[in-house]
């Protein structure tokens, strides 16, 4: 497979918020998982899942959480998966403007005999009470 023209806009999803995924106000909830496989017969996997519960008057009413799974082969033979499961609880208040961003690319550059895959699965869910997020979680 020919590797793809793509822009990955990774800048803005490459690293968590501040604090270990509960970021302040104007910062953004993200969840990234890239690998780069450039071993031949090798396989490559890493997967990560986040579950944020969101207080829009935290977060200045910017709810924007961002989701993103990347694989990158450049290899023979070689295996590249990742996944990416994000499941984001809003808590109620105002919220102007919601911008979630979920994106999976799976690339194979001058791969022979190559599999690459990514998926990324996001969830944004608003819940009327915080005692509703085992309910949300059920759901």
């Amino acid at each position: 497979m020919a590797l793809l023209p793509l822009v990955f806009p990774l800048g803005s999803l490459a690293a968590p918020g501040p604090g270990g995924g509960h970021p302040g106000p104007g910062a953004s909830y993200r969840n990234t998982v890239e690998v780069h496989n450039y071993t031949d017969d090798a396989t490559q996997v890493d997967r990560q899942a986040q579950l944020n519960v969101i207080d829009p008057r935290a977060v200045d009413g910017e709810v924007d959480p961002q989701n993103a799974a990347v694989s990158y082969g450049s290899c023979v033979g070689c295996s590249t998966i990742t996944v990416a499961l994000h499941l984001d609880l809003v808590l109620p208040g105002d919220i102007p403007e919601a911008n979630p961003a979920n994106v999976a690319y799976a690339v194979n550059d001058n791969c022979d005999g190559c599999t690459t895959l990514s998926r990324a699965c996001q969830e944004v869910t608003s819940i009327g009470d915080p005692r509703d997020v085992l309910l949300a979680l059920w759901h």
